[in-house]
């Protein structure tokens, strides 16, 4: 299993919006807020299940979605899981 990065997280993003989010700029997706970026409860949901499966990992799915409302707080909670598993 690799390492999530902000790029991988970014791509998975792009896949489930159709959207092409980059984290170049001043409008980091990163830093906003799901709903600013399109993302209700199931996109992530899905995104959750896209980074357990690509970096096996567990989330807490009711802890992490009330615990996290940007990409980059996801980001974190997945860093941590994997320190967890490791």
């Amino acid at each position: 299993m690799t390492n999530i990065s902000e790029s991988s997280l970014v791509t998975a993003m792009n896949a489930i919006s159709g959207e092409e989010f980059t984290t170049r700029g001043p409008d980091d997706p990163l830093d906003r807020n799901f709903d600013e970026i399109g993302f209700d409860s199931l996109a992530r949901q899905e995104l959750m299940g896209r980074i357990e499966r690509a970096h096996g990992i567990r989330f807490s799915s009711d802890l992490v979605l009330s615990a996290t409302s940007t990409p980059r707080e996801l980001l974190i909670a997945a860093i941590e899981q994997e320190d967890v598993r490791a």
